[in-house]
């Protein structure tokens, strides 16, 4: 056969391209930062800011289920300035409460310095959340219990965004930690970081249901302080004055059903001796300005511990002969604690020194400290007649 007749062999077929992707490795190797191997620190401080984000929109969820709760009440007539301070007040101490919760549940160092650098991004969010809350009480007007609610949501929004730079912040920093640890001790430092990381992220999920509790009860007590302040006056350090409060009768009380936002418990007859007892029925405490689907979530909560101002009145005497019911001269008597801790106690000159034998103090008002704090105080909202 004569040359040119020979074929040249076929080359050989290609792989389709689907079987090209296969045939490529499945995982792809690890982003080296200085010889150091940081997906596992990143894994960690994305998680522990998810965290966070899903603890902040339990907080929100308090917010809303206040208002939703209290669409029964009335909505007073308030000046925008006086909501702005207390819807501040309500996003600032719950932010408080609940970074004590998470810190309690923690061990590690670095997890603990995560919290507190969240809490310091919460502070200056908190200063941002004025402007947008003071925007949002000024968009509507006429809507005061609305707005004052959803100003909160507004603000919380800035402590969310602040608390997820601050995270952002403090892995960048871990990373820098690692890399200029001693090579040998670098992968030690790194595992010290991540369990940090960790460690919170457990701790912060596992606040998360109680976060939302807590915004829930701050966000309900500043709003019962709008309207105790609203309708009593402020004192000096911006908390309910309660001097008109205390200055009337026992029956006084009764007829005039109380000022909206404050909680009065009646004591009837008492001696000058401890416990000073509540008798639990339904008229022995009241409230106004709360709805009793609010009160629901708070009922077993003792009343000092709701921040809402508490004025008790009846009669106290010093008896004498073995203690029998027998008294001389006038027996009626007011006392009250605000929100802020401020004490108040008002009544006859025999119903004070009686008040303050009970109590074995020299100051009436130190007095009725004792009595609303240990005593009246332990009483809850329960059965409570919401007028």
């Amino acid at each position: 056969m004569g040359q040119g007749s020979q074929k040249e062999p076929a080359p050989p077929a290609k792989e389709p391209a689907s079987e090209q992707r296969k045939a490529e490795p499945t995982t792809a190797a690890p982003v080296m930062e200085g010889g150091v191997d940081f997906a596992g620190l990143d894994a960690a401080y994305d998680k522990a800011e998810n965290a966070n984000n899903a603890l902040m929109e339990r907080r929100a969820i308090g917010i809303r289920e206040v208002l939703g709760n209290l669409q029964e009440a009335d909505s007073p007539d308030l000046t925008d300035e006086l909501m702005k301070t207390l819807a501040i007040a309500a996003l600032g101490l719950a932010s408080g409460y609940v970074t004590a919760a998470v810190t309690g549940k923690l061990v590690a160092e670095t997890a603990v310095a995560l919290t507190n650098a969240v809490q310091t991004a919460l502070d200056d969010g908190l200063k941002d959340a004025v402007m947008k809350v003071g925007a949002k009480l000024a968009e509507v007007e006429g809507q005061s219990k609305p707005t004052f609610f959803a100003s909160q949501e507004d603000g919380l929004v800035s402590l969310k965004q602040s608390a997820a730079d601050k995270i952002a912040d403090k892995k960048l920093a871990a990373k820098g930690k690692v890399s200029a640890t001693a090579k040998d001790q670098q992968a030690s430092e790194l595992a010290k970081q991540i369990a940090g990381a960790d460690q919170f992220r457990t701790a912060t999920n596992a606040t998360a249901d109680s976060a939302r509790n807590i915004q829930y009860q701050q966000s309900l007590a500043k709003w019962m302080n709008v309207q105790s302040q609203s309708k009593l006056g402020q004192t000096k350090g911006g908390n309910t004055d309660l001097g008109k409060a205390v200055d009337m009768s026992p029956t006084d009380h009764y007829t005039q059903r109380g000022a909206a936002g404050v909680i009065y418990v009646a004591f009837g007859m008492h001696p000058a001796s401890r416990p000073f007892a509540v008798s639990g029925e339904r008229d022995t405490i009241w409230v106004r300005g709360m709805t009793s689907a609010a009160r629901d979530r708070i009922k077993s909560t003792p009343i000092k511990d709701l921040g809402m101002p508490i004025v008790a009145s009846g009669y106290i005497y010093d008896g004498f002969l073995d203690g029998l019911s027998v008294s001389f001269g006038g027996n009626e008597i007011a006392m009250g604690k605000n929100e802020g801790g401020g004490c108040y106690a008002y009544g006859d000159e025999d119903a004070l020194e009686a008040l303050k034998k009970a109590a074995n103090k020299t100051s009436a008002a130190e007095a009725a400290r004792v009595i609303l704090d240990q005593d009246i105080g332990m009483s809850t909202l329960a059965d409570a007649d919401m007028r």
